[in-house]
């Protein structure tokens, strides 16, 4: 399945910040409601439903901006259909609460539809609901309704001071949140719009970043208008070039985000090389031509007497300068969620404490998840942000959040134990039955 990315789009208005998200019914997943800070961590042991739980995520605003042709084949998606025997029939549940600035006002919004499955011809897809509510933060006690959507009947908010009852057509696999965007003249457009536009970028570093195409300085490039975004598969160093020119304090902090990760180096350079009267400035094919500018990236290593091309570095640190990157472009793009998994994976354990205070520090309002089964996280982390996967007999992949209360509880169990945080809950979730039951103790129902 296609993810959704983040391209460079920037919004005059006030930025959206994605606070909760609900999906069911998709693969194992089973009814997971995780709350987003501005890091939010998953954390299970091997094989239990990480990645699943993404993708139910990046299915479900993949879903909300697709056409009707696509929204009919992702609804007959054999592979993202309910696994596990008791839920067979499950229909896949997608929530969304996020907040905004609207005319001065702060209000909050929850929206949700909900689908069938096409299992067989006989048990064909449909949407069976969708919901709209919205609540003034600085009046409103209650959220309104603007969308009230069942099986067989849907009704929308028409006017400020109406109700939620004008009756509107809707189709079996249309979301009338999609059918309203063509409805700009509705006072709450400006919600509809940022609806239609919420994205998520899902970086596995691993396999994402593991290639030095990721480098080249050189790239084919079709003769039409090029727009950069953050789903090309390589020039990374293009990308910086343009971050510097347009947005100089944020390449200043990719460089010094990068240093201070790895102290041995002194300086990032980009460079552009403008290639228009050169020999290599060929025609190659009608519709195909050498870039004009080369993207020379290097770095000083402050023990050497040259700057050292960058494709010449570890992977880990190619990964690490990718990661930066990529957030960068989230903020500038004014994207919305950012997750990125098993980064244990590509970053040596003694990195990972710094990376975190780092990415804390890149972003505002875009949010990230970070899905890991390593203990060496959990010791570095706000556990109040934590999501454990509950283990259990029916193979779900159920996350639940660590209750404020039970933060002291779980540091004092871990000393008595003379283990770190992290290995005192990984033990728990690969323990016994008695050890499973106390660690449900710990998280909210």
């Amino acid at each position: 399945m296609s993810v959704i990315h983040i391209i460079f789009s920037e919004r005059g208005e006030t930025m959206v910040e994605i606070k909760r998200i609900k999906v069911d019914g998709y693969k194992n997943v089973s009814n997971v409601d995780i709350e987003l800070k501005k890091i939010t961590s998953l954390l299970s042991i091997n094989s239990y439903g990480k990645s699943n739980l993404l993708q139910a995520i990046d299915f479900g605003l993949l879903y909300l901006s697709a056409t009707i042709n696509q929204k009919v084949r992702l609804m007959n998606w054999t592979n993202g259909m309910p696994l596990l025997e008791d839920s067979l029939n499950k229909n896949f549940k997608f929530e969304i609460e996020f907040s905004l600035e609207q005319n001065k006002t702060d209000i909050n919004v929850i929206y949700g539809y909900e689908f069938k499955w096409g299992i067989s011809k006989s048990n064909p897809s449909k949407v069976v609901a969708e919901y709209l509510r919205i609540k003034n933060l600085d009046e409103s006690q209650k959220y309104s309704k603007y969308i009230d959507r069942t099986e067989k009947v849907a009704y929308i908010k028409s006017s400020e001071k109406g109700r939620c009852d004008k009756k509107i057509n809707s189709e079996d696999h249309e979301l009338l949140i999609n059918k309203l965007y063509a409805y700009d003249h509705l006072f709450y457009f400006r919600i509809i719009r940022e609806l239609n536009n919420i994205d998520i970028y899902n970086v596995n570093i691993d396999r994402s970043f593991d290639s030095s195409n990721q480098f080249k300085a050189l790239s084919l490039i079709k003769r039409e208008h090029y727009a950069m975004s953050s789903s090309d598969s390589e020039g990374i160093a293009e990308r910086l070039y343009y971050i510097k020119k347009r947005y100089p304090e944020k390449f200043l902090l990719i460089k010094n985000a990068f240093m201070d990760l790895f102290p041995f180096i002194e300086d990032l350079r980009i460079e552009a090389i403008n290639l228009a009267d050169s020999k290599y400035k060929s025609v190659l094919h009608d519709k195909y031509e050498i870039q004009d500018v080369f993207y020379s990236l290097r770095v000083k290593h402050k023990n050497l007497i040259k700057p050292i091309i960058f494709n010449d570095m570890s992977d880990g640190a190619k990964k690490i300068l990718l990661l930066l990157t990529y957030l960068v472009m989230v903020e500038i793009s004014r994207g919305h969620i950012i997750a990125i998994e098993e980064p244990e994976n590509s970053i040596n354990p003694g990195l990972l404490k710094r990376l975190l205070i780092i990415l804390d520090g890149i972003t505002e309002k875009a949010k990230i998840i970070i899905t890991s089964h390593s203990p060496f996280l959990i010791n570095y982390i706000d556990l109040s942000t934590l999501y454990l996967g509950v283990p259990n007999d029916d193979g779900k992949a159920i996350f639940r959040k660590i209750k404020i209360n039970s933060v002291n509880k779980i540091i004092s169990g871990a000393e008595e134990q003379g283990m770190l945080t992290g290995e005192y809950l990984f033990d728990l979730m690969s323990g016994s039955d008695d050890d499973i039951t106390e660690l449900k103790k710990y998280l909210e129902n």
